[in-house]
């Protein structure tokens, strides 16, 4: 009797797909209201896995990124990033603090395989606005054997 030797692996596990240029997925004038303002965190949802994340806090930035003078949403407004709900609403200064600000202007790029991100707004008087870059796996996010992100033990 024949027996098949093949081991099937889910797509996410085989380090070759992510071997490949990133598929596009760009959005910005992503509005994150203040935080006090009693509305839900803005979730970006991505279709595919990403391979890269590009995140920028445009909050009172002209579309080259200097500030705009005369401008009263020139004054900072921070961004607060991070990978579950829960942890972005964990208050300010308490511990864990499992997400990171981004002051205006600023921006980070990471090599993160995650299919969501959460923005929220770091002050309570004034919301922020986002923009996002990404490179995005062609695995599909029904492929992604972890989905315990709920903020606790580093991961937020």
């Amino acid at each position: 009797m024949y027996k098949s030797t093949f081991q099937y692996h889910k797509q996410s596990d085989v380090s070759s797909v992510y071997n490949y240029s990133g598929i596009p997925f760009l959005s910005s004038g992503i509005e994150v209201p203040a935080s006090s303002s009693g509305q839900a965190v803005t979730k970006i949802e991505f279709p595919k896995l990403t391979k890269f994340i590009t995140i920028r806090n445009v909050s009172g930035r002209s579309t080259d990124g200097t500030a705009i003078a005369g401008d009263s949403s020139a004054a900072n407004q921070p961004l607060r990033v991070g990978f579950s709900e829960a942890a972005v609403r964990t208050p300010y200064g308490s511990s864990p603090m499992n997400y990171f600000i981004l002051e205006s202007g600023e921006s980070i790029q990471g090599d993160w395989r995650v299919s969501e991100i959460y923005l929220y707004s770091n002050l309570t008087t004034s919301g922020s606005t986002g923009s996002i870059i990404a490179g995005l796996s062609p695995v599909s996010v029904e492929d992604v054997g972890y989905n315990n992100w709920s903020g606790s033990v580093g991961v937020g």
